[in-house]
């Protein structure tokens, strides 16, 4: 999970539809750049210190996440899914490590 440094007024390579409240993950790294999953653009470019990590957060029900960008095989599979999949969801429930997710276009998951 990152954010865009507080400090940064203009991105290396522009705003696009991040604003700079957005949350993200951190889709790849090369060299100095990074491309950055955020709800609202998918595949932000930007240089790696525009980006400021954020400290992990309790999953808990009610939670809106997203799956990594770079998940390549989910415990349970994709079942419906199909990977990239960059939609945000709502945990509906969670056992443990096992998490149920609702995401719009799949309601459980």
């Amino acid at each position: 999970r990152v954010s865009v440094c507080h400090d940064v007024a203009c991105p290396q390579y522009g705003w696009g539809r991040v604003r700079a409240t957005d949350v993200g993950t951190v889709a790849s790294v090369e060299g100095p750049e990074a491309l950055v999953c955020f709800p609202s653009e998918k595949r932000w470019r930007c240089l790696v210190k525009e980006l400021d990590p954020l400290p992990p957060v309790s999953i808990y029900s009610g939670t809106r996440v997203a799956l990594k960008p770079a998940l390549t095989k989910p415990f349970y599979s994709w079942g419906p899914l199909k990977p990239p999949f960059c939609e945000v969801g709502t945990v509906i429930s969670r056992n443990g490590e096992t998490l149920h997710i609702a995401f719009p276009s799949h309601p459980f998951w």
